[in-house]
């Protein structure tokens, strides 16, 4: 016989549908329509960027290499020392280690799939879209659970360690669960 998923085992906390209710009149009292990217691909380099860094800084990162590359393909051609002058020029710190995860994950693509786009992600199930993403260098599970929700409209829950500690402190999950099972 399977053994039950940890949803399975632990019902939610009783308190949980009067948080949500609470949560969602304060900061959402009117839904939004989830925004499908056109190209996931994009919002994963911008995501990359925002890893460690201020969201101005971020945006500012990511249209200095949109000036510089009309094309992905312009990015990977020119390799890491070119999208880290690209960065650096920008602003911002950490800029060998974004450029070398961006054109890491170009390079994966392009000798992987053949092409500089994540489009296609769109058709696949989620755990398949999820263990693709984690498998390219700078993304994981938080950066996955982003373009899943934000940029694919799936349902993911993006989990930082502060978000993990209060979901604890609010009793939402059990002691003995850690950010891997959330």
């Amino acid at each position: 016989m399977a053994r039950p998923s940890p949803a399975q085992e632990v019902p939610p906390p009783p308190h949980l549908p009067e948080l949500l209710r609470r949560l969602r009149d304060t900061y959402l009292p009117t839904l939004t329509v989830p925004r499908v990217s056109p190209e996931p691909l994009d919002d994963l380099i911008e995501t990359i960027l925002a890893q460690q860094n201020t969201a101005p800084i971020a945006r500012r990162q990511f249209a200095a290499l949109r000036a510089a590359y009309s094309v992905w393909e312009a990015a990977l051609a020119d390799g890491p020392d070119g999208i880290e002058a690209t960065l650096r020029g920008a602003g911002g710190g950490l800029t060998r280690v974004k450029a070398e995860h961006i054109w890491d994950l170009l390079r994966r693509l392009e000798e992987e799939r053949g092409h500089l786009s994540l489009r296609d992600l769109r058709s696949l199930p989620d755990a398949e879209v999820r263990a693709l993403l984690e498998a390219l260098p700078g993304v994981g599970m938080k950066t996955a659970s982003l373009l899943l929700l934000f940029d694919l409209a799936r349902p993911a829950i993006p989990v930082d360690t502060h978000i993990g500690r209060v979901a604890a402190w609010l009793d939402l999950v059990p002691a003995h669960w850690n950010l891997q099972k959330l």
